[in-house]
Parts: structure tokens; sequence; C-alpha cells
């Protein structure tokens, strides 16, 4: 029998073939407690509810109405015939739910088992054990059967629900009578227009009441709708791990030990390099960014939440906007410091032009200090932000594929040259933190170009010591090589850099209305930009908090604004009490300009550029700072052309929700995806004869071939299957003659009657498509939203926004990424710790490498095996640089190595020994000494284990491969360990030492060391050392005819191999011995002893920093 865990799934059909009867059966301990539980299942269809109140399984209603599942009578055990099973069912969900006392939750239970069997013949197929210490839910699902395509399969779950069996049941969709209805709820006052008839439920089960006796759609005026209470509803359904939601001061303070834990470490490292070896560079720069995680993630908790609205430009997300940030149908006015000025007419850019490239906040939260002289309160770039959107354009924006490449020795001339210009002390405030905050930046987004790869080699390390101490020309020289010394981007940042240094770098500043007002000179319209880099246009004054003041062309002081803060002057929603509106630029598609010089020499050209790497940079820099605790996704009905939309949704996605179903399972869906232009679905196609067609294709292009190319989401949004929350919506703004009927102040009236028939066709069709119904929670809502008069599904939409703006949500996903940050900073640290119970943690390591394997043959099953091999392995090519950067360096840096030498060293000391010359003192610093091979080696193995490291801290490579960050930290660190316990760099000095112990020309001096070393790491990884042992020191495998040793050598028969009729098992063979290899490899590693002492002391430190880190949980 399988054991498996939450997550992890079989295909029922490919373990028992011909399958037909399987049971459930449920056990719990204390078995014997006073504790009463209650056993049930849910017959789902596709859309992940039941179909009827028949489908739920439970004590009172024991059997599936038609059969198919019987929950037997001792209540532990479900017997489920699967031929017998409705065709409309693809989901069945086997619960258990406390009947819990006041107080009470699973807390009170050790564990609770479930075990799959073959009911034909009682065989055990797998089991899934629930550690429920600590949980406060009092209901769980714990795992469920689903229908893929002919094939039926099972997976654990483990997902925890409050509220006991009757809030499960409302989850999947059966009506749960209450004893008493409560009092009927007055109408909020902000909610004036109408909305669809059923009341829509929410991801966290909240629900909105209906208003009451809707009219059909376009009929006639529409009721208020009824808000419940104008507080935030409760969240329900999991809570990550199993915790509540920590409260603002505790995250604060977890997050503060976790600075502080992180920085403990980093100087651990420094001080005990020894113990970790060439693993130092990859964890110093690892824990750099773990330590500002923590310091974003408390800067997150300090900031209101935030529902952000986005989307690709002219998507149509302006009336949203205003609609949203309005009350009803009055215009949305600006409060400036009590003058109240209409954002639409007054400020927006006139005939619907973009904005500069900046976001715009709405909030009802006002700023102390503000003055009707200076009211327009924007936020700005820092300098570090400059510098990572000019090299955001550079690269995304430009193809470089025919640049000559940079090379080791114009980098070593540049840091080299400008050593000179280093000042005694910082400049300005920027540190050699944010420095190593650049590079993180760009060797996450941009990983893939050679440039950022050749700075890897040095670049960083060097510029955080010189770039505090460098003048702003000095240093526009040292960041110009990131984007490639174009002298148009290093003058625009001197320039931009002298406006922030202006007002003695303040993040925030405050200007006069002249900023606003005449809309045509506005620092929010796009045309403001155009004169950058002329300094025409006219200036403004700025005011920094800190009270510095500086006078700066407009145009300039649009491209430095990162948010423009709008106080609107009444409350629309009630949500807005805790929660800002964020209005996005339109993300844009990239340039691929082949000849940048000569691009640059058009007009606007370095406007448009500019204004491309701020717009994708801003949506980064929110994501990354934690603002967007909710998503309105706007989407058009055109063809998608930004083709880098997927991906910085889906970055937002796992940030907030996670990287796999189970995970997003766990949380509320804070992304909306809202389908704009609706009235443009009914305009006449030619040759189109039924309307079946086009609700497929809309969905398609809006979200399967775009999104879902790329990513799983949109298909498998959590364990119930599709994303779902899609939404409608219409601008009434927008006259749509042929469908609607108009009174003479242009508010709709209704549908034109001629056209009623042809929409309800049209809303039919709809209804019945497969697509529609998967990915909208309630299609028939949905719709009715749409075509809700004057407003166009805006009131529905904030309806169902409404319990998501929340701030217990944004405690709940910072309380999620505080926990995971606590386990990275634990599981990395622990393993340096060293534990006075070995075989405890002997133990601990097999089954962390048991957790691998299961996770690496599911690689395998998506044959993505080979390539998660290949990203482990290296490059010749890098290694080639290494390789010249060590043979070029500069005099003191080889009189600080030692003298080093290359090819067969003369062995010195034995030649004085031989002739009675040697010394204690000479044959001290002779054991110090280390030539070029061996400073060769050791880089190259600590930039192939920063590598390795760089993997597990990948969410997007870790889905992809489908092993979970924690795991694929224990992966490469078992990989690190082995190939230190195989001493792999001392068999790569030893090889470099062999090969150019000969006279070569200088570029087989290069080429031929780091081919051969990139071939004895690369071949490392593909055989774990194991193709160098003997036969019968190898790990066996067991196989029907007798055991077999991994890897075995392949015969090649007499007059060659011959091809056989089936294909034989070859991949599935390699992939098996390579996971028994990794198996043994760990047990090994486990068990190996090198003979060195322990540090006491620093063992100690270890110990209290992870005190520490248990204690941040707590």
């Amino acid at each position: 029998m399988l054991t498996f865990q939450a997550g992890q799934n079989l295909s029922l059909s490919q373990q028992n073939p011909g399958i037909q009867h399987v049971e459930l059966n449920l056990s719990w301990e204390p078995a014997d407690g006073p504790q009463i539980l209650d056993a049930s299942a849910f017959a789902l269809t596709e859309q992940g509810t039941v179909r009827d109140d028949g489908d739920f399984i439970f004590y009172n209603q024991p059997v599936l109405a038609g059969n198919g599942i019987t929950l037997q009578d001792n209540g532990q055990q479900f017997a489920i015939c699967l031929a017998d099973l409705p065709a409309a069912i693809a989901r069945i969900a086997i619960t258990v739910a406390l009947d819990a006392g006041e107080g009470q939750s699973m807390a009170i239970l050790r564990q609770i088992r479930l075990e799959l069997r073959n009911g034909s013949n009682g065989t055990g197929i797998a089991s899934f054990t629930l550690d429920t210490t600590g949980m406060i839910e009092t209901a769980i699902i714990l795992g469920e059967l689903y229908r893929r395509r002919s094939e039926w399969k099972f997976r654990a779950v483990g997902q925890g629900f409050a509220g006991g069996l009757a809030a499960l049941a409302r989850h999947f969709g059966v009506d749960v009578s209450d004893e008493a209805e409560p009092a009927s709820p007055q109408p909020s006052p902000m909610l004036e227009e109408a909305v669809p008839s059923a009341s829509p439920v929410s991801e966290s089960g909240s629900t909105v009441p209906p208003s009451s006796s809707p009219p059909s759609p376009g009929e006639g005026a529409s009721p208020a709708l009824k808000i419940e209470s104008p507080d935030p509803a409760p969240l329900s359904g999991g809570v990550l791990g199993g915790r509540d939601a920590a409260s603002s001061d505790q995250l604060s303070a977890r997050c503060r030990e976790l600075e502080h834990v992180g920085t403990g470490f980093l100087n651990w490292l420094t001080e005990h390099h020894e113990r970790v070896g060439q693993e130092k560079a990859g964890l110093t720069k690892e824990f750099r960014r773990l330590v500002a995680q923590a310091r974003r993630l408390n800067q997150a908790v300090q900031r209101p939440m935030c529902a952000g609205v986005f989307g690709p430009s002219q998507s149509g997300k302006s009336y949203l906007i205003s609609a949203l940030a309005r009350k009803g149908n009055a215009p949305l006015l600006a409060d400036f410091a009590g003058q109240k000025i209409d954002f639409i007419r007054d400020l927006n850019p006139e005939g619907g032009r973009e904005s500069t490239g900046l976001v715009t906040r709405f909030t009802l939260q006002t700023i102390p200090g503000v003055t009707p002289a200076a009211p327009v309160q924007m936020r700005l770039l820092t300098q570090t932000d400059l510098v990572k959107m000019l090299g955001n354009t550079y690269y995304a924006d430009c193809d470089h594929s025919d640049d000559e490449p940079l090379s080791q020795t114009r980098l070593n001339e540049l840091l080299t040259g400008l050593v000179s210009f280093a000042q005694t002390s910082p400049v300005d405030p920027l540190t050699a933190e944010d420095v190593f905050d650049l590079q993180a930046y760009f060797e996450r987004y941009f990983k893939g170009q050679e440039r950022v790869r050749l700075l890897r080699h040095g670049y960083w390390e060097q510029a955080a010591q010189l770039a505090p101490r460098l003048r702003i020309q000095d240093r526009a020289r040292l960041f110009g090589i990131i984007w490639g010394d174009v002298d148009a981007f290093s003058q625009l940042y001197i320039r931009l850099y002298n406006g922030l240094q202006g007002l003695n770098f303040a993040t925030d500043a405050q200007a006069g209305l002249e900023a606003l007002i005449p809309r045509e000179q506005s620092i929010i319209d796009v045309q403001t930009l155009k004169s950058l880099g002329t300094g025409s246009g006219g200036t403004l004054t700025l005011t920094g908090t800190n009270g510095a003041r500086v006078t700066l062309p407009r145009s300039e002081v649009a491209a430095l604004i990162a948010e423009l803060r709008i106080v609107i002057s009444e409350q629309p929603w009630d949500f807005f009490q805790h929660t800002d509106l964020l209005d996005f630029p339109g993300a844009r598609s990239r340039e691929q300009i082949k000849d940048l010089p000569a691009f640059l020499q058009g007009n606007d050209a370095l406007q448009s550029l500019f204004l491309r790497g701020k717009v994708a940079y801003l949506f980064e820099r929110y994501c990354a700072e934690q603002e967007l605790t909710s998503m309105l996704l706007c989407i058009g009905p055109s063809n998608q052309e930004v083709k880098t939309l997927p991906e910085m949704v889906y970055d937002w996605v796992i940030s907030t929700h996670g990287a796999t179903p189970e995970q997003r399972t766990q949380q509320p869906t804070a992304l909306f995806l809202v389908l704009t232009k609706f009235d443009m679905e009914f305009e006449e196609k030619a040759g189109e004869r039924s309307p079946e067609g086009r609700w497929t294709t809309r969905l398609e292009s809006s979200l399967l071939n775009f999104f879902g190319k790329q990513h799983e989401w949109p298909r498998q949004w959590d364990v119930q299957g599709c994303f779902r929350n899609s939404y409608w919506l219409r601008n009434p703004n927008f006259k749509a003659k042929h469908m609607f009927d108009y009174d003479e102040s242009g508010r709709e009236l209704g549908i034109r009657p001629g056209e009623k028939s042809r929409i309800e066709m049209f809303r039919t069709a709809f209804l019945r498509d497969q697509n529609a119904n998967r990915h909208f929670r309630n299609p028939t809502e949905a719709w009715d939203a749409g075509f809700t008069l004057n407003d166009g599904g805006v009131t529905y939409l904030a309806q169902s926004l409404r319990p998501l703006c929340n701030p217990e949500l944004k405690r709940q996903q910072l309380t999620g990424q505080t926990l995971q940050l606590r386990e990275q900073m634990a599981e990395r640290i622990g393993h340096y710790h060293v534990s006075d119970n070995p075989e405890q943690e002997l133990e601990k390591r097999l089954e962390a490498a048991r957790q691998v394997a299961a996770r690496l043959i599911d690689c395998a099953g998506e044959q993505r095996f080979g390539e998660l091999l290949r990203s482990l392995q290296t490059d010749s090519d890098d290694l080639e640089s290494i390789y010249y950067r060590i043979e070029t360096r500069l005099p003191d840096e080889t009189q600080a190595a030692g003298a080093p030498t290359i090819g067969t060293a003369v062995d010195t000391q034995k030649m004085k020994v031989l002739l009675g010359l040697s010394t204690s003192g000479d044959k001290t610093q002779e054991e110090t000494r280390k030539d070029d091979a061996a400073l060769f080696a050791r880089e190259v193995v600590a930039e192939w284990m920063r590598d390795l490291q760089d993997l597990s801290g990948d969410k997007s490579r870790c889905d992809y491969y489908r092993v979970p960050e924690a795991l694929m930290a224990e992966f490469v660190k078992e990989l690190i360990s082995g190939a230190q316990r195989l001493k792999l760099e001392d068999q790569i000095v030893a090889q470099t030492r062999r090969v150019t112990g000969f006279r070569m020309k200088f570029e087989q001096i290069v080429t031929l060391p780091a081919r051969l070393t990139a071939n004895l790491l690369n071949r490392y990884v593909d055989f774990l050392g194991y193709d160098a042992l003997a036969l019968d020191k190898r790990p066996l495998l067991s196989l029907e005819n007798g055991p077999r040793p991994v890897f075995p050598p392949r015969a090649v028969p007499q007059g060659g191999p011959q091809l056989s009729e089936r294909q034989s098992t070859y991949d599935q063979d390699y992939y098996t011995d390579w996971i028994r290899a990794y198996l043994d490899l760990v047990e090994r590693n486990a068990r190996f002893h090198d003979g060195a002492e322990v540090d006491l002391a620093a063992n100690r430190h270890l110990g209290a920093l992870l005190t520490q880190l248990h204690s941040a949980a707590a």
C-alpha cells in the first residue's frame, strides 16, 4: 500500500486495471475519545458543486440518489461503484466533520487516516494520514476521487474548514437550512444600481443576499442591492497550515524576528565560512534575499490592503476604475485639501489617452499636514528603481542576439578604473544591500541574458563595495554596464538621479494643483513625457516630506512618480473603509529592437522605451512589496498581444495564492478575470450562422489559449478544478444603440424590442457552453449582471469583491508567507546544525529523500526529468569566463592568492627539504598557497552550488518540475553534500593541473580545462558518481528477473544492436536507476563523517538561531 502526502495522486485505472469497486475507510486517533466525528461524501460536477441535495451522502442520507456511493452502517466506510456513477459526476470529495463543543477543533485528535482499497478483493491501494495537531478547523476534506477523461484518479487533500459539516455542505452547494433566519438586512446606501438575481458565493464561502424580486435583464428599473453589514465578512475556508492569521502587531514582530535571524546567519557565515566551504557564496546570496523579503513583508504589514485593476493597455480598465471609485452615478470627485475636482472631466487625459506610466491610488485615507498650497500627493521612485527600469527596457525591448558580448577584459578594466574614483565614505543613502537587491532583480527576471550571466562573476561583489562611494557620473559608468553603456540611458539616469538628490532622496513629495491642471499639461498625460531628455515643457516645484524642495522639468517629475494619491470625497462602497483601489498603467507589448542606437535617433524613442520599462517594473515592484491583495484582471475581446502578461499574472498568483492547486485551495480566490467590452460580443459577424461558438472563442482567446498555454491555473486552479472567478463587464457610457433604447439624457431604458429574441438566443448558447460553465461560478448571474442597465456588471463585481476586501485576508496571505519564509530559513540553517540525536536526523533525511523521490517520479511522468537534470548541469562557456578571469586577474590579486602558478606546480617545499633549507615557517606558508587550478576549481564549484541553490528558490521552475520549493531545497542540498563527500573539487584541481601542465595557445588554456570540468560536473549529475563504483558496490533494483545494480554497462551485441518490434523503456529505466541512486546517495551522505570536530560555540549559535525561528512562529 502506497503512503501519500497531501497533494499526491495516482491513477486507479493504471494502478488497478479494470477496477470497478472502491472502498474508502476512515479512522482516527484517539478512537475512543468523547468526540463525535461524522464522515460524509459529496458527489460533484465539473463545476465543483452538487447537482442537488441528493448528492450529499451522510448519516441521514447514506446512499447516493441513483446508487453508486454508500456510507456503510459503521459510519466510517464508503463503498463506491464507479460504473454506477451518473455521467455528470466528475468528482467525489471524502470529508470528516467534528460535532464540536464550544472552543473545540480537530486538534483534540492526533491524526485522521484514510485508506483506499480495491472493493472487489480488499487489496490496499493507498493510505493518507493527516496530523491534526494544532488545527483550528472543525471539518476536513481528506481526499477525493476524480475523473480525468476515461480514467479515475485519487488525490490526498487534507484541507481544513471552519464551521463544521454545515460549512462544508454550503461550500459544495448543498442547501443547508438554519434553525433561525437572521433579520433581513437594510440596503447599503452606497449601492444604488441593480445587480443580477441570485446571491453569488465567493471563494471564501461568504454569501451576499440577493436583491428582492429582480426583473429580467434590461427590463425597467432595478432594486437596490442589499449588503448584510458594513463590516467585512469573515473569511471561511482553509487557513494556511491550520493556523489563524496573526494580528498586525504579531506579524510585524515575526517579520522583524525573521530579519534578525537572517542577519545573524549571514554573520555566522562570515565567521565560520570554513564550515560551509564553497556553499558560502550561494548561501550568502540566498539569505540576503530572505532578509530583504522579511523586511518587505514587515513594510507590507504597515500598509493598507489594496485591490488592483490591471490588464493590457486599452483593455477597458478606465470604466471599471471610475465606476468602482465613485458613489453611485455621482461624479468621481478628488479631494485636494478641501478643494473638490471632477477626476474624469478635469484630470483624466482627454480622449481616453493613457497615463504617463504611474499607479493611481484611490483612497479615503488622508495624510496629515497636506496643505491647499501643495495638495497633490505622490510616491517617488528610488535611485535603484531607476537602474531596474533602464535595465528592464534594455533587456526586454531589445534583441541582443547580434551584439558583441561583454568581455571579461572590459569588465575588469571598468572595475579597476573606478577604484581610484571611490570616495572614502558613502556619498548618499545607497548601501551595499541595495546593490545586492539589484543583483537579485536582474538574476530573477533576466537570468537568461548573456550579459547578466557574466556579471555574476565578481561584478556585483565589487559593485557593492564601490557604488555607495562613487559620485553620480562615476556611478553611471558602473551601472551603465548593465544596460550596455547606452549613453542616452546613462544620461537619463544621471538627470533623474539629480532630481531625487534635490529632494534629499525623499520617498514621498507634494506639489501644487498646477501639476494636474490644466489637464493638457498634467503630469498624468502621456504627452508630458515626450520632452523627457530635452528639459522643455515647463517646470514644477516639488516638496519632499523631509522638507527639501526642488524645481524640475515637468517631464522629469512625471518620470519620477511611482504613484499618484487621489483622496476621493465620498465613500463609494463600504470596503473602501479599509481598502485602497490601485489603477495600474496598462501592460504593453515589448519591442524587439535590433539596432538600439539607430532606434534612439527617432522622435520620442527614449520616452517610449522608458515608459515600457517603467510600466513593467511598477507592477513587479508592487507585487514584490505585497501591495496587491486582490487583482481585477481586465481582458478585452481582441487577440492578446502583450506576451509578457501571463508571466506577470502568474508571479502574482504564486506570491498570493501559491504555486500548486493544493496551495491555492487554502486561500479564497482573490483573482477576478474581468472580460470587458461585453457588448462587442453581440456585433454581427460575417458568415456566422449560430452564436454557439463565439463564447468558447472568447474564453479561449482571453483565458485558455493566452494564460493557459504557459501555466496550468486556468484549467487547474485548485483541487476542485478550473479557475471559475470570471465576470462580464460592459461600459454603458459607450452607446450600443443597436441593443438598447436610451432616454434624452443618454441613460439606458431597456433592450430594444427587436433585439430581445436575438439576445435570448445568445444567452441560451452561453449557458449551454461548456467553457462558460467551467469558468463562471454562476453563468446566469454573470450574464444578467452584464445586462444590468446603466451598470454593465460593476455592482455584481463589487458585490463579489467585497468579501475579499477584508484585512483578515491580507493578514492571512502575509501569515502564510512569513511561515514559508521561516521554514526556508530553518531548513537552510538546520542543515549545518549538528543534532544530538544522529539516528533521528538520519531518519528525517531519509524521509525527505523519499518525498523527493515521489516528486521526481511525477516530474518523469510529465516528461520533464531530462530538463530537470539539464538545469542542474553547467555550461563550459560559463566556466571559460571563470578561468579567463583567473588568468587575467590583477597583480595584487595574484599576490593575495599566494603567487599562484599554472600547470604542474614546482614543489618548492620538497626542494627546500632536499637542500636542507626548510623551516617550520616556510612549511606553514607553503601549506596555505593555492595555485590557479585550485582557485579555478573553488570558484567553479561555488558557482555550480549557487546555481543549484537558485533553483530551489525559483517558484516557477519548482512548479514546472513538480517539486515544491522545500523539497527542491532538500534535493539540491543532498546533491551538494554528495559532491563534497566525493571530493568533486579535488578531482577538478587534479584534472586541471594535468591538462595545463604543458604549453598551449592562450585560447586553449582557457577552453580545455573549462570543457573537461563541465564534463566532470555534468557526469556527476548524470550518474551521481555511481558510474565510478564497481558493480557490487552499487545499490540494487529488484526486478522480476532478479536484482541488478543501477546504471549497468550496456553490452553491444556482436553485429550491432537489433531493433525490436516494441520500443524499449530505456528512458524509464534510466529515471528509475537515477532515483534509486539518489536514495542511496542520501543515506551515504547522512552516514558520512569526515572526522572534523564540531565547533561547539558555532553550533550553539546555530541552535539559538533555530530557537528564535521557532519562537517567530508562535
